[in-house]
C-alpha cells in the first residue's frame, strides 16, 4: 500500500498559499518519504526514504494501513482528501518503491451533501459522496426536494437490506443498539412512459395493454360490485370489504404496468439501434384475445423478438426472467390482508428483500443485449425514524457493500464492456468525516469497526483506509505516525503542524482533548465559561455596598443557582466562598460544602 504521497509544489494556492512547496504526507507505513521537485521541470523529482521505527506489521490485522488527518474546522481535511482522491500524485509503496495514486482503486465516502461535481474525478475512483448518490439516483431527472428525498431514502433501504444478507456484518451492527428494521412499506412508483426509442413494431402493442388493462380492471370491479349487490355510490365508497377487493385489483394491475414500463425504459434507454428491427409473431387482435392482462402481456413477450439484420440471430426479451418476477411480485401481492391504498402496502422485511433479488436478476437478464438501467420500479420507506447517527451508521457499510457488489457484478464497464476495476486489487477507502453524526460511544468503536468489516465486504483485496476527523475519540486506535496534523500559520493558510509530540496509541481520551492542538483555551464551554467570568465581576463591582443597585438581591439569587449547577468542584466551592464574604455570613458557602461531602460519602458507601 502507500506510505506516502508528494502534493506538487504551488498546485494548491488556496490552501497552502501562493508559491507553496511540495507537501510530503506520511501515513504511518514502513518508510517515510521526503519528495523534492526540480523548479523547472515538474516531473523531476528526487525521493529521499527514511525507516519508520515505530511501523508494526499488521498491526491492523487484514487492512494494511489505516491514517486519520485531523485538524480544526477550515484546516483542509476535505480538499486534502479530495486532492488525494482526484489527482494523479506521487508517493512511496510499503515496500519503499515510488508509485503513483492512479495505480489505486479510491473509493470516497462523505455523509455530507455538499456540492461535489464528478468533472475531474479520475477513472480508478468511485465517489459515493451523498452528491454522487443522489445525483446517480435521480438519473438527472427534475424533481421535487421531497420525492429527491423518498428515493434516496429507498435506495438507502435497499441496500440496507442488501447487507442485510451478509448476515454477520449486519448484525455486528446491531449490536451497536441500531434498529432491526422488520416491516417495509412500499409504494409503487410512476415511471416515465417515454417510447422515443422503442422499436416501432412494439409501441402499438404497448399502447393496446394499456387499454386491456384499464379494461379489465373496470370489469372486475363491476363484478364485485354485483356480487355484493352495491349500486348507491355512498355505499360503494364505505364498504369496506369492496375497497379491500378493488385496491387488490388495481394493485396487481399496477405491478404489471410497473414491469411493462420498466421494460419500456430498458429499451429506450438502450437507444435507437432498433427502431426499426423489432417485429412480433401475430397481431394486436390475437393479443387482445387472451384471458388477461397478465396473460396479454406474456403473449406479447412470448412473440416479440429483434433482428438486428435478416441474417442475424433474432434477440429475444428474457422471458422467462421477465415472468418469473411478475409472478413472485403477484405472490407478493396476494400474500397481504390490508392495504392503504391500491398503490402503498406493507410487507416484512424478508419479503423485500426476495423482491430485491428479483428485480436484480430481471435487471441483470437484459444486460447481453441493453443498456444496464436499474431505476426502480418500487419505493421503499420504514415507519422507524432513524437518528441521523443511526442513519450515518448503516449507511457507510451498505454503501461499501454495494460497491463490492456492483464490482463483483461487472456493472462499472467501459465502453467496450471491460469491467474497469477488475484487474485493480489496491484499494484506498477515503472517508471524509464519517464518524461526524456518532455518539461519542460509537466514535470510540469507530476504527474497530472499520478494521473489523471493511475486508469482510472487500474480500482477497489490499486495503488501506485514510478518514478525516476533528474528534480526539478516534485516535486513540491509532500511532501518533498514522496521523497527519493540520493547522493555520498566521496568514490563515494551512501547514503541516509539527506541535503535537504525544503517543496517540492507547492514550487517555481527556488527555488527548487537553492537548493544546484540539483545545486552546481550557476544556470548559464558552457559554458556562462567560458566565462565571460574569459572577467574577459581578462580585467584585458589589464588595462595596454603595455600589450595590437595586437589582442587586435579585442578581444575587440568580447566581447562587448558577453556582449550584457548577460541575467543576474547586472552582464551586470558591464560588461560594466569595458569594459568602459578600453576604457576611457563611450560610451558602456552608450549604455547598455540605453537598459535596454527601456525594463524597455516597461515592465512598458505594466502593
Amino acid at each position: 500500500m502507500i506510505s506516502s504521497i508528494s502534493i506538487y509544489p504551488n498546485s494548491l494556492p488556496y490552501i497552502f498559499g501562493e508559491n507553496h512547496t511540495e507537501i510530503n504526507l506520511n501515513f504511518g507505513g514502513q518508510y517515510f518519504s521526503q519528495i523534492e521537485y526540480n523548479e523547472s521541470d515538474p516531473y523531476d523529482y528526487s525521493a529521499t526514504l527514511e525507516i519508520n521505527e515505530n511501523y508494526i506489521e499488521n498491526l491492523f490485522g487484514k487492512i494494511h494501513l489505516v491514517s486519520a488527518i485531523v485538524g480544526k474546522n477550515g484546516a483542509g481535511k476535505t480538499t486534502l482528501l479530495k486532492t488525494i482522491r482526484d489527482s494523479d500524485l506521487n508517493g512511496i509503496d510499503n515496500d519503499g518503491k515510488e508509485v503513483s495514486t492512479t495505480n489505486y482503486l479510491k473509493i470516497y465516502y462523505t455523509p455530507f451533501l455538499s456540492y461535489d461535481p464528478e468533472n475531474n474525478i479520475k477513472d480508478t475512483v468511485l465517489n459515493i459522496s451523498k452528491y454522487s448518490q443522489i445525483s446517480e439516483e435521480l438519473r438527472h431527472d427534475q424533481v421535487g426536494l421531497n420525492e429527491m428525498l423518498e428515493i434516496h431514502h429507498s435506495e438507502f433501504l435497499k441496500n440496507l437490506f442488501k447487507l442485510h444478507k451478509r448476515e454477520s456484518l449486519y448484525y455486528r451492527l446491531i449490536e451497536l443498539g441500531l434498529p432491526d428494521l422488520n416491516f417495509v412499506k412500499v409504494k409503487l412508483l410512476k415511471l416515465k412512459d417515454d417510447d422515443w426509442n422503442i422499436s416501432r413494431a412494439f409501441l402499438q402493442f404497448f399502447r393496446e395493454l394499456d387499454n386491456i388493462k384499464n379494461k379489465e380492471v373496470q370489469t372486475l370491479e363491476q363484478l364485485e360490485l354485483d356480487r355484493l349487490n352495491l349500486t348507491e355510490v355512498d355505499e360503494i365508497r364505505t364498504n369496506d370489504e369492496f375497497n379491500l377487493l378493488k385496491y387488490r385489483i388495481r394493485l396487481k394491475a399496477e405491478i404489471i404496468n410497473c414491469v411493462i414500463l420498466k421494460i419500456k425504459q430498458i429499451l429506450d434507454y438502450s437507444g435507437n439501434k432498433y427502431l426499426s428491427e423489432g417485429y412480433v409473431n401475430g397481431n394486436v387482435s390475437e393479443m387482445i384475445e387472451q384471458e388477461s392482462y397478465k396473460e396479454a402481456f406474456y403473449w406479447f413477450l412470448d412473440n416479440a423478438y429483434i433482428k438486428p439484420t435478416s441474417n442475424s440471430d433474432p434477440i429475444l426479451l428474457p422471458v422467462d426472467e421477465i415472468k418469473s418476477f411478475t409472478e413472485s411480485l403477484i405472490g407478493i401481492i396476494d400474500k397481504q390482508e390490508n392495504y392503504k391504498n391500491w398503490t402503498e402496502f406493507y410487507i416484512p422485511r424478508e419479503n423485500a428483500i426476495e423482491f430485491l433479488d428479483l428485480f436484480q436478476n430481471f435487471i441483470f437478464s437484459f444486460r447481453k443485449y441493453f443498456t444496464y438501467e436499474d431505476y426502480p420500479i418500487l419505493e421503499l420507506s420504514t415507519n422507524i425514524q432513524l437518528s441521523t447517527g443511526e442513519q450515518t451508521m448503516f449507511e457507510l457499510f451498505s454503501q461499501l457493500n454495494q460497491i463490492a457488489f456492483n464490482i463483483g457484478n461487472n456493472i462499472y464497464v467501459d465502453y467496450q464492456g471491460r469491467n474497469k476495476f477488475n484487474e485493480i486489487n489496491d484499494y484506498i477507502i477515503l472517508l471524509d468525516e464519517a464518524d461526524i453524526a456518532f455518539h461519542p460511544t460509537w466514535k470510540k468503536k469507530y476504527v474497530n469497526l472499520l478494521i473489523e468489516i471493511i475486508p469482510e465486504i472487500f474480500q482477497d483485496k489490499n486495503l488501506q483506509i485514510i478518514f478525516t476527523t476533528h474528534d480526539p475519540l478516534a485516535l486513540s486506535d491509532l500511532p501518533a505516525d498514522n496521523i497527519i496534523f493540520l493547522d493555520k500559520n498566521s496568514d490563515g493558510f494551512t501547514e503541516l503542524s509539527t506541535n503535537f509530540n504525544k503517543n496517540t496509541f492507547g492514550a487517555n481520551i481527556s488527555e488527548l482533548l487537553a492537548e493544546s492542538f484540539f483545545i486552546h483555551d481550557g476544556l470548559m464551554g464558552d457559554f458556562a465559561k462567560n458566565k462565571i467570568e460574569e459572577i467574577i465581576a459581578w462580585i467584585n463591582v458589589n464588595k462595596k455596598t454603595k455600589r450595590r443597585n437595586e437589582d442587586y438581591y435579585e442578581k444575587l439569587s440568580f447566581y447562587k443557582k448558577i453556582i449550584e449547577i457548577i460541575d467543576e468542584r474547586i472552582l464551586k466551592i470558591k464560588l461560594s466562598e466569595m458569594i459568602s464574604e459578600l453576604e457576611g455570613d457563611s450560610e451558602f458557602q456552608k450549604r455547598i460544602i455540605s453537598n459535596e461531602i454527601n456525594l463524597l460519602n455516597n461515592k465512598l458507601e458505594n466502593l
